[in-house]
Parts: C-alpha cells; structure tokens; sequence
C-alpha cells in the first residue's frame, strides 16, 4: 500500500512539472540553432524584430518556474592564501550556480569540471582570475560573468564545447587581442557578449562582430578598436547576421571595415546581410579612404545610426580633418577629406613620391615634385576597390623626354610644369588622353599622334616649335579644334600663332593625287565580288562539274570495255521501306527487262567486301543511288558512294541516277555532291505521276548490255499463274532471302548443296559474314517449311553450286 501511494505521489508531481513546463504563462517555448530550452515572453511575438527580442528576453526554466527547476547554491572554499580554493555543494540539485564577487580568488577552482553536469551559472566578478581555459568543461553553463579580472587572452576554443552559453561578460579585462570565432558557442551564437571598457584590444577579428543568424548584442563601448583582423578570410556568403546590435558608443575605433574583403562588393547591398543597428554616440573612427564606400554608396545608413545627426561622431584621423562632424559630410555629401597614403605600397616610386588615394575623385594623386627625377616613373600603384587612375605631378624636376611607359592611358593628368622637355615619344604620345601641362618645354616638333586629341588639352607655353611644310596638319589640327594661341610656330625666324600656318603661307608644292576613294572603292568592290565569286563557285563547284560534264558527255548506249553490269545499286539496307523496294521493285523490274544489277547486299557473298564492291563499281555502266534521310550516315553506303563517284568521274560514259526515296529538303542532305546531283536532271523523285518510276529510269539508262533471252530452264520457273516462284516467298519481320544467279554446269544436285550448306554454315571457303539469310525468332517447324521453299525454289534454277547463294540460318 505504501509503495502504491509513493508512486501515485511521483506520478502527480511528474505529471505536474511536465505541465508547468510547457504551458507557463507568459511565455512560449522559443528554438534557436538546436536548442528548445528557451522561453521567450509572449510580448515578443508582436515585436518588429521576434528573433532579436527573444534573444535579449528569452529565460531559462529556473529563472520563471524555480519551483520545477529548483537550483542551488555551491560554496567556494579557499585552500591557501594565494587564492586558491574549491567548491563545494550543499545541496543535490539538478542546476547550480556560483556567485563569488569581489574576492581573491586567482585561478578557477581545481574541482569546477566535477559540477559540469550542473553548474548553468558563475559569477566571479573582481577577482584575480587571468586564465580561464580551464573552464571548457562546463558545457551545461548558461551565463558566465567574469568582469574586473586580469584576463589578457581568449582564444576559439574557450567558449567552444559551452552549448548553452547564452550571456558572457568579460567588460574592464586587459583583453588585448580577440581572435578568430572568439564568440561563438558549439550550438550558435552567444546572444549577449559584453567586452566594453577593456582599453588595451589592439585587434579584433570580424568574426566577432558579425554573427550569422540573431543575438541580442555585442558590447564594445568604451574601447579603443585600432585593427579590424580576418584571420579566416571570412565571406558573408549571403547569409543574414543579425539581427542584432552592437554597442560601439564611446569607442575610438582605427580604420572602417571593408565589406568588399567581405564579398559584399556593392555597398548599397549590405542590408540585406546585416539586421540591427550600430550604437555610436560619441564615438570616433579614422576618416581615410576606407569609410569612403560605406557613406558615399549606403543610402539608409540612418538604418544602422539612427541618430547619427544628433549624436557627435566625429573624426580621430588624419590630423587635417581630426574632430570633424562626420553627421554633416554625410548630409553635404561632402567626402573629399576620405583619403589614404599609400606612398608605402610597392609600386609607389619609394622615398621619392607621395602616394594619396583621393576615392571621391576617382583617381590617386602621385606628388613627385622635386624629387629630381631624370626620367618618368617606371611603375605607378593601384588603389583599393579597383581604383586605378592616376594625376601625375611632376612638376620642379630634370626630366627632358617623355616616353612610353605601361600606365600612361590611366593617366587623368599629368603637369611637367618646370620641365626642360625637350622630346616626345610617338607611341607616348598616342597613349596619353589626359591633359597634360608642358609650360617650359623646348620642343622643336610635335609627334603626328597628338593630332587626334584635342590641342585645348594642352598648356605649350611660349616656346615656339619649327613649322614647315613637313608639318602643315599642325596648323590645321590647331584650326580644327579652335585652339586659338594655344600653340606658337617658328616660320622662317618668325613667331607666328600655329593655326595661321597653312601651304600658302609657307609657299608649299602641294602634288595632288587621285582621291584615295577612286581607287580603294573599285578595289574593294572588285575583291567582294572576286570573294563572292570564289564562295559561290566552292559552293556549286559539283553543279558547275556536272553541267561541263552534261555538255560533253558521250552519247548513253556507249558502253565501257570492261562492263558486266548494267546496273550499280546503291542503297542503305536497314531502312525497312528502301529495301523493301529496292527487293521486290527495282531489282526485279529491271532484270525482268534485261538489264544485268550488282547490288552489294543481295550479291556479294564471298570474300572481302570492300574489294568486291570496288570491282563491281569498276564493271558497272550505270550507277542508281536509293536517297534516303540516313544515307549519309552510314559507313559502307559512304564509302559506296565515294567508290561510285570517283569511277563516274574517270568514265565520261557513265551515269549516276539518284533516286530520292524520302523526297528529302536539301538542308538535309550533307554530301555536296549529292546536292549537286539533285539539282540536275540526274535526280527522279520517287513519284509516280504518268508513268511508272522504274520506266522513267529505263529510259534514262538506255538499253541493256544484253537483250534478255528466256532459256528453258527459265521457262520452267515459271509457274502458271506467269509470275516466278521466287517472287511467291515473302519477307517479313526483316527476314532476308539472298539467292545469287544461277548458272549451269553443277556436278551434284542444287538440294544436296543447300542441305549441306545449312548443315554445316562455318565450313568451306565461303564468307557469309556480309550477306546471309536471316529467318528471326520462328519455331523450328516454320523454318522448316522455308527451307522447304527456298529449296523448291532454287531446284527450278539453272544449275551451277559454285554460284550458289551463302543461306544461313540463326
């Protein structure tokens, strides 16, 4: 009984807690990275910025139902007067904290990792601590408050395996450096990091500033912030930091930061990475070059200085604009003071030169003036954020000649005021755009490629250069460009203004010649047309070919020595519909009419088929290609047709007649030479209009090599009906029935032939691996009745096995 009543007892009170911890009032459960263990006030959900009030508000379960979550308190025990101690428990709680302020306690306590499962608070304010790195061990604290200690450096890794940390506070440390992720807890942001009045930080790394995703705020007030670092070589990434604020009033801080390094190029985009403001009441930064793109290009900068035009944030540096209201530069858009010296950078003529990168001008001002330079510079800088045009000032030095050097097209100025110049470079001359002031120069010329710039860019002074008739586009550039006493000749001892100068004054011989456009406009257009000419004749060089051959072709009838075939048929044999037509239409039309065929899939049995069907070509009269849409694709019928065309063009006799199958449209056909054919009369579409095509054909190729002549043995292959037995064996599903001419002569019967043939289709010296006979995928009994009627079929043949067809079966 008792042990029922103890149950029901934790039962009530688990049943309790549960219910106290998530439904308290005024709160709601809040998730941040991974944590769920957060409870933010209900006021948050109206807030404009939910993410961010939450992080300032949110509360843990022992700070709004301590009842649930009771915690109690550890003690410290010193062991020693130099300030070293223990903690030590009273009570065994779930969470615990220590609280131990203004004492003289000088290291952590030895036994602190022994409450790491508890310990969610600690406080040692004043104290003498100076390492903390013993403390990594508290992964379950919450909130840790060390400020008034000695503490000189914190690395990445303090803080690190501290995934509840939630509110730090190191403020009045003699923190000197904040390295890289000094900040940031394992499960995400410290929301609330105070390092204010620590005066010593000599450098802090950016990622201590900007933080991905909310926090509430990071706290620098009252320091000096000389170098913003990035060790890590930090990228934004287009990610949101924020929101969130950082607290920077009071503070001095050294060069602004360049969000260019942060891969935000356009300033005018930052707020869409950052959310939050930036607190600077009476604050100072070095007003250099460096703020120059934030205030010259963010428009809603009162977004992050809310009131920056009634706070006083003022300059720290250069001394020439030192207390200088930076609220009124913005509000006169005035930023010529923005500058920086980068006399130090290497390209930058060293000792000798001042080097100020001016970004509100655009360009960055080299001062060499007396310097005593001999020479121009050989190398110029380039400034930040691509800032590459130079004013040049060279003026109060030795320098006699003006030559070439790689960055005088960035030139936007240049003074050689003081200068005995006494040359100027041709190639100088043609890449130098800018003004340029040559007061003192004792030219005795000009170089031609000043005349294409405007001569009002130029300052001669008084010295006057030697014009003669060598010269005469000095006065006409002069004219040209009203640049009235800009420029003063020497004409026969005499000073005259330059653009009074012309061929009469100086009594020239001026020898005309034909204008330039009589001549290069004939010429242009003879060589166009020359060019189209050439591109016409390589487009139709086949048409013009067969047109001469057309013209002077021996009369059809004619045949070659050599010719055993009338007819070469050229076709590609996987295109079900050609070979269809091409077996039980052209062939045995034609051969009904006499006229001897060679076509390679139906009579090349035996031996190499390359050699054969060149062979073939070589003994045929006439040559018929089948065209259809793959025709030039495949390998044997190109290599057929390029046999079949180079003997056609060694027989002036024979013919190639193209039978377009598919009625194919010219962009389709590849073959240059096929085109040509079918724009010629050697084409005949496959149409049948009054008379049938193979007829048409016959009469283009003219009689046969041999009239045909019906012997018995063919009569009796013809059965009553009239039509050849052969013609009654359909193909179907691809089968392929290939019976070559019989002849006569055979020592033992056609049926034994066969018979051996098909039992035994590896031996003997016959090659069927070209052309065989394929009867696909029938049972066993249906080929036997085709075997049945191919050998019927070839018993009421002439007789002659060593002629007979390669038949296979698979």
């Amino acid at each position: 009984m008792e042990i029922v009543l103890v149950l029901s007892v934790v039962i009530i009170y688990c049943s309790v807690n549960c219910y106290s911890l998530n439904n308290v009032s005024g709160y709601y459960i809040w998730s941040s990275g991974n944590r769920t263990d957060l409870y933010c006030p209900d006021a948050c959900k109206t807030s404009a910025e939910p993410e961010s009030c939450c992080s300032c508000d949110a509360r843990r379960c022992w700070e709004i139902t301590p009842k649930v979550c009771p915690m109690s308190t550890l003690k410290l025990e010193y062991k020693d007067a130099r300030g070293h101690g223990i903690l030590i428990s009273s009570a065994n709680t779930t969470y615990t904290k220590l609280e131990h302020v203004n004492g003289r306690l000088s290291s952590v306590p030895g036994n602190v990792c022994t409450f790491s499962e508890s310990l969610v608070i600690l406080d040692l304010r004043e104290n003498r601590l100076n390492n903390i790195s013993s403390l990594r061990c508290l992964h379950k604290l919450d909130t840790l408050r060390l400020d008034g200690n000695r503490i000189s450096e914190l690395n990445n890794i303090t803080f690190s395996d501290m995934n509840d940390l939630r509110i730090v506070s190191l403020k009045n440390n003699p923190i000197k450096n904040l390295g890289a992720n000094v900040i940031k807890a394992g499960h995400g942001n410290i929301f609330t990091a105070d390092f204010s009045d620590n005066h010593g930080i000599e450098s802090i790394d950016i990622t201590n500033i900007m933080h991905k995703g909310p926090f509430c705020m990071v706290d620098f007030s009252n320091t000096s912030l000389e170098h913003f670092t990035n060790e890590l070589a930090y990228k934004i990434n287009n990610a949101m930091h924020g929101p969130g604020d950082i607290n920077l009033q009071h503070t001095q801080l050294g060069t602004f930061l360049n969000f260019s390094l942060l891969g935000v190029p356009d300033y005018g985009q930052i707020a869409q990475f950052f959310k939050g403001e930036v607190l600077i009441d009476d604050s100072s930064v070095a007003c250099d070059c460096a703020l120059y793109p934030f205030v010259a290009n963010v428009s809603d900068y009162f977004v992050y200085w809310p009131n920056i035009y009634e706070n006083n944030f003022t300059c720290n540096s250069p001394e020439s604009v030192k207390g200088f209201n930076i609220a009124r530069a913005l509000k006169n858009r005035d930023f010529d003071a923005l500058t920086c010296d980068i006399s130090e950078s290497p390209d930058c003529p060293h000792y000798l030169c001042h080097c100020i990168q001016q970004p509100s001008q655009g360009k960055i001002l080299v001062n060499c003036t007396g310097v005593g330079l001999k020479s121009l510079p050989p190398t110029m800088p380039i400034g930040s954020w691509g800032l590459n045009k130079i004013d040049l000032v060279l003026d109060k030095n030795e320098i006699e000649s003006i030559e070439y050097r790689d960055y005088l097209p960035r030139l936007v100025n240049l003074n050689l005021k003081e200068n005995a110049i006494k040359n100027f470079d041709e190639d100088a001359a043609k890449a130098i755009s800018a003004p340029i002031n040559l007061e003192d120069q004792i030219l005795t010329t000009l170089p031609i490629g000043l005349k294409d710039r405007d001569p009002n860019y130029y300052i001669f002074g008084d010295h006057p250069v030697l014009c003669d008739c060598s010269n005469l586009w000095i006065g006409d550039w002069m004219r040209y460009h009203d640049g009235h006493d800009r420029l003063n000749c020497l004409v026969n001892e005499r000073e005259i203004s330059a653009e009074k100068v012309d061929a009469s004054m100086l009594q020239c011989q001026i020898y005309h010649s034909l204008p330039a456009g009589l001549i290069i406009t004939p010429l242009v257009a003879s060589i166009t047309a020359l060019v189209i000419l050439i591109g016409l004749f390589y487009t139709f060089k086949y048409d013009v070919l067969l047109f001469h051959r057309r013209l002077f072709q021996k009369k059809n009838g004619l045949t070659p020595p050599n010719a055993s075939y009338d007819i070469f048929i050229s076709f590609y044999e996987h295109n079900s519909d050609v070979f269809g037509a091409v077996r039980r239409y052209f062939k045995p039309e034609l051969q009904r009419a006499g006229y001897s065929t060679f076509i390679p899939h139906f009579d090349i049995v035996c031996g190499d088929k390359d050699i054969e069907m060149r062979k073939a070509v070589n003994m045929s009269r006439n040559y018929v290609v089948v065209l259809c849409k793959n025709y030039t694709d495949d390998s044997d019928t190109i290599n057929e047709f390029d046999t079949i065309w180079t003997s056609f063009l060694n027989d002036q006799s024979k013919y190639i007649f193209v039978i377009d199958f598919d009625n194919i449209e010219s962009g389709s056909v590849h073959d240059n030479r096929l085109k040509a054919l079918r724009r010629t009369k050697y084409c005949l579409d496959f149409v049948e209009r009054d008379c049938k095509l193979v007829d048409r054909l016959m009469k283009a190729l003219g009689d046969p090599i041999a009239k045909p002549k019906q012997d018995d043995a063919t009569k009796r292959a013809v059965n009553e009906n009239g039509t050849n037995p052969s013609d009654e064996l359909e193909v179907q599903d691809g089968d392929a029935i290939m019976l070559h001419d019989m002849k006569n002569d055979r020592e033992e019967s056609v049926t034994e032939n066969v018979f051996n043939r098909l039992s035994k289709p590896k031996e003997g010296n016959c090659n069927c691996q070209y052309r065989v006979c394929y009867l696909h995928d029938r049972a066993f009994e249906e080929r036997q009745v085709k075997i049945t009627k191919i050998l019927t079929t070839i018993s009421s043949f002439p007789e002659n096995q060593n002629d007979l067809a390669c038949v296979s079966l698979k």
